[in-house]
């Protein structure tokens, strides 16, 4: 008798494993502080892109650079970043704003020229 009500016991418990869970969603601080979604100044939505036509073209890359055919899967041309700060400029000198696609192209030059080496 024992052993059967082990064995009911040790199948119930087997079984509560793949039950689903029931889960309430949690209110945290980090859902109240999220921040707005980029998506609409980052890209286009009435043009796609030439080099995927899949994806909306980004919003920097309009064709008017040599090259330009619109490559950039990840948007990383229509982050709002301030480059600036990563040249150290004297303290006295004012610290003018770098554009993110002139600091991503400088930085393709840069490193091209570093791997023909």
């Amino acid at each position: 008798m024992k052993t059967v009500a082990a064995l009911s016991a040790l199948m119930a418990s087997s079984a509560c494993a793949f039950a689903p869970a029931v889960n309430q969603p949690s209110v945290t601080s980090l859902n109240a502080e999220m921040p707005d979604r980029l998506w609409d100044t980052m890209v286009d939505k009435s043009e796609r892109s030439e080099a995927l036509p899949f994806l909306p073209r980004p919003a920097n890359l309009d064709g008017t650079m040599v090259g330009d055919k619109g490559f950039d899967p990840f948007y990383l041309s229509s982050i709002p970043k301030d480059f600036s700060g990563f040249i150290q400029p004297p303290q006295w000198e004012e610290r003018g704003s770098i554009p993110t696609l002139y600091w991503m192209r400088e930085a393709e030059l840069k490193h091209g020229r570093v791997c023909m080496l």
